[in-house]
């Protein structure tokens, strides 16, 4: 699928456009650690110190994915307003963006090639460079940077164009050297996919790239889900698999399918993609559903989410990231039933933090899978995720 002259994206514009009357994501304003938060009657309070978890997370990311995780966590914490979550407008709030955003984004644009097919070394895997493509647009909707425009461009068509895809679904591989789906991709690549046709507008290229990102969550659900447990195996096709439920996996996909459908209900083409936001939204609860079978009475889930110890060991990692998956849904479709379990989780989670540091414990090794990391060794993405938990709690109560 070739699409999108220079021209076309030389006028990236991103998260501009009125939201579905009928489906609302709100944006709202940062809140402090331990804030108060109401909604509906209730009184909630935020448990997280959060300070020293950014500063984890911003000091530890330092490859594609990682990164990528950072600046999605840092714009939906600090400027949820311009999150794909929010309604708010570049022009009124683009202040609120971190700085560290834009320094994350410059770095990317002046360590690459200029005319690299790729924001950034993906060390074999295909979509992790993309995950930043958001970020860079966001940044280039207040830089109006033609080399911003031309590098997200290329990214774009490499990822549609010249990575291998299953012949049986479709779906865009994980990896450049043969056809593997990670349940990882679904955060990485079909949110920028998404992204880039809303911030088209409302084109026949808009809405193309619309449907490519919700055909891309559904090829990876084709072949990774299981039925038998309502969740997704981590690596399947290839020349090696992992058909393990981690819970990292699983929560990569219900958090990315959650981005993706928010920013299908945010284009000038909601109503056309009624179908695919009900696919979705299911999607994505049948893995909280899954997922939430094996809680543990303490709220955590294991890094693998069925098996009991001692052959796998508690995750606070994949808690978070499926626990903000979860606020997420709520708000999306004003049901509550799984909220006491992530309001467990997130006690758990809370609980999980080193206070004087920052870091959270009890996490898996991002790069095995498969063991825990050192008690007092941070995880790159985990601590983005504490970041991504706290927001999209603050946004469900706000």
């Amino acid at each position: 699928m070739r699409l999108l002259s220079a021209t076309v994206a030389s006028t990236v514009l991103l998260l501009a456009h009125a939201v579905d009357a009928s489906i609302r994501f709100e944006g709202h304003h940062r809140f402090s650690a331990r804030r108060t938060l109401r909604k509906r009657s209730s009184t909630v309070t935020s448990t997280i110190n959060t300070g020293p978890v950014k500063s984890q997370a911003i000091a530890l990311a330092s490859h594609s994915w990682e990164l990528g995780t950072l600046t999605e966590a840092l714009i939906e914490f600090d400027s949820p307003a311009l999150s794909v979550f929010g309604t708010g407008s570049v022009s009124a709030c683009k202040a609120s963006i971190d700085s560290e955003v834009y320094t994350i984004a410059a770095n990317v644009m002046n360590s690459r090639s200029a005319n690299s097919a790729t924001l950034i070394g993906g060390d074999g895997a295909a979509g992790d460079p993309a995950s930043l493509g958001p970020a860079l647009l966001l940044v280039n909707q207040v830089l109006n940077n033609s080399s911003y425009a031309n590098a997200l461009e290329l990214q774009l068509n490499h990822l549609l164009n010249d990575v291998p895809r299953d012949s049986a679904t479709g779906g865009i591989s994980q990896r450049e050297d043969m056809v593997q789906f990670w349940a990882d991709f679904v955060s990485m690549a079909p949110p920028f996919i998404a992204a880039y046709g809303l911030s088209l507008g409302d084109t026949t290229d808009g809405y193309n790239l619309l449907i490519e990102a919700h055909k891309q969550c559904k090829a990876y659900r084709t072949v990774l889900l299981d039925t038998s447990v309502s969740l997704w195996r981590h690596i399947m096709l290839g020349t090696w698999t992992l058909p393990q439920h981690w819970a990292t996996g699983n929560g990569w996909a219900a958090y990315g399918m959650m981005r993706v459908l928010a920013t299908l209900a945010k284009s000038p083409q909601s109503d056309q993609l009624s179908s695919q936001k009900t696919d979705l939204a299911n999607w994505v609860g049948e893995i909280l559903t899954g997922a939430y079978n094996y809680q543990h009475s303490n709220g955590t889930l294991y890094n693998y989410i069925d098996v009991s110890a001692p052959d796998t060991f508690p995750d606070s990692a994949g808690t978070a990231l499926i626990a903000a998956a979860t606020y997420r849904l709520a708000k999306y479709t004003g049901d509550s039933k799984f909220i006491s379990k992530a309001e467990l989780a997130y006690a758990c989670v809370s609980k999980s933090i080193i206070s004087t540091t920052g870091i959270l414990k009890n996490v898996v090794d991002p790069e095995t899978f498969s063991g825990p990391l050192p008690q007092g060794t941070g995880s790159p993405e985990a601590e983005s995720f504490v970041l991504i938990l706290e927001a999209a709690r603050s946004a469900y109560y706000g």
